[in-house]
């Protein structure tokens, strides 16, 4: 499933697509000790500081839907979002399903709910960039 937002949210940004991968999930990284702070972050430390912001505001719009059995395996579902330069969402698609319809759907919807309306500020690159969000039904209460 793939959802492309309207071009007029999107419209005049020409920037090379760059595409980190993090076994799928973004994690922000701790905060430099004090004598390294002086030190700048490098472009990737600050995407993917970027990226948690980003995946941090979604998860807090998932529940894991019921008739998820807790104690059953653990279902795991892959979200790949891209965004423009300017940090606007362009379009966001199921990279891996679940196979379980309703925990597909509802990491979907939580990625909606996260982004609607959102200003996220520009890229730390000035660049498109896109990421993956994992949603593991064993990490989130219900």
């Amino acid at each position: 499933m793939n959802r492309v937002l309207p071009a007029a949210g999107r419209a005049g940004w020409l920037m090379v697509v760059v595409l980190l991968a993090f076994s799928g999930t973004v994690m922000a990284q701790p905060p430099a000790p004090a004598d390294e702070a002086a030190v700048p972050a490098t472009a990737e430390e600050m995407q993917v500081a970027w990226a948690a912001q980003i995946s941090e505001r979604i998860k807090q719009h998932w529940k894991v839907p019921g008739g998820v059995d807790p104690a059953g395996v653990a279902l795991v579902t892959r979200v790949r979002l891209q965004f423009d330069a300017s940090g606007a969402l362009t379009s966001y698609a199921l990279s891996r399903s679940s196979q379980h319809a309703a925990f597909d759907e509802a990491a979907l919807n939580a990625v909606a709910l996260g982004t609607a309306n959102a200003q996220f500020g520009p890229s730390p690159t000035h660049a498109a960039f896109s990421f993956s969000i994992d949603f593991n039904s064993k990490e989130q209460p219900r």
